[in-house]
Formats: C-alpha cells, structure tokens, sequence
C-alpha cells in the first residue's frame, strides 16, 4: 500500500515529534495547508505551544498553490519512507 501524507496520522507521537524535527518548517507550513483536521491535530500536539502558534499562523498565511502543497507533502512522505527504512519511526499497523 503506498503512503500518502495523511497517513502521518497513524504514528505515535516519538515518530511524529522525529519527523518534525528532520523536515524545514517552511516545507511543514506548505505541506499541512490542505491537511485534514486530524492531522493538523496531532502535529500541533507533538510541537511546544510556541512552536504549534508559529506553524499554524504559517499554514494560515498565504495562497494555497496545490502544486506546491504536492511537492511539499511528497518531501515529507519521501523522509518518513527513509526514516521508517532505517528503523527510527513506525508506522502503527
């Protein structure tokens, strides 16, 4: 089954916390503009109140070009299947 950006959803709070950590802000920003209300959730969750506010206003912020929004969401989803291969995040099946 291929993974999509919203399945990002389905790992624990560690895995999210890494690839938030691994992956440019600016690049998150993009990539959430059109992402559900679950995952908008559970990323503001796993961030500090400051960090969560400075992302939210990012996402909020701006025309929503989905092409970009794409490209965005294909970077993360290209770091999460290098980052799963090597065995520092989970998916929860």
């Amino acid at each position: 089954m291929a993974m999509t950006f919203e399945d990002m959803v389905r790992f624990d709070d560690h895995s999210i916390q890494r690839i938030l950590k691994e992956v440019d802000g600016n690049v998150f920003a993009v990539a959430l503009k059109i992402a559900s209300p679950d995952l908008l959730a559970r990323v503001y969750k796993n961030l500090s109140t400051r960090a969560a506010t400075l992302l939210k206003e990012d996402v909020e912020l701006g025309a929503t070009i989905v092409p970009e929004v794409e490209e965005a969401q294909h970077q993360i989803v290209d770091l999460i299947r290098s980052l799963e291969a090597s065995g520092a995040i989970r998916l929860r099946r």
